[in-house]
């Protein structure tokens, strides 16, 4: 796409509102949390992942959501059941 084709598209004197098309959303809503971690923790978290067949994202989603994570104290995660959902 060259630059008047983007210049076009941005120009909304260009847009047909009477043929504009309605496409049900692809994915629910969601809502996306950068969290940082220390090198060392993200490892032990990458290779736990690893290990268990999924990824770091589906790691921390299960592990949270699963309660394994006291905020209040250190974290300690010794062996939690992470199951992979392939719908995910």
């Amino acid at each position: 796409m060259n630059e008047r084709d983007l210049s076009d598209l941005e120009n909304e004197d260009s847009w047909d509102f009477d043929e504009a098309f309605v496409h049900p959303p692809s994915k629910t809503a969601r809502a996306v949390v950068p969290v940082a971690f220390e090198r060392e923790e993200f490892s032990r978290i990458s290779a736990y992942a690893r290990s268990h067949g999924i990824t770091v994202t589906q790691c921390i989603h299960a592990l949270v959501l699963r309660g394994i994570v006291d905020i209040q104290s250190d974290v300690t995660v010794d062996s939690p059941d992470v199951t992979h959902d392939p719908q995910e």
